[in-house]
């Protein structure tokens, strides 16, 4: 799936759980170690600690 649709599709869904009081969570996946996002709604998208560190994704 294309990565701009994917977006879409996940801040929508985080939404609707917003309203609906509920939490949401996401995991995304990729072997591209440069992969960059742009923030999602108000979000930024955040490395965890442990790959934070260029050298640290492969």
């Amino acid at each position: 799936m294309e990565a701009p649709r994917t977006r879409y599709i996940i801040a929508d869904r985080a939404r609707h759980a917003a309203v609906l009081q509920r939490r949401f969570f996401s995991l995304v996946h990729s072997n591209d170690a440069n992969i960059k996002f742009e923030p999602v709604g108000a979000m930024p998208v955040m490395w965890n600690s442990d790959e934070w560190a260029d050298s640290n994704r492969g």
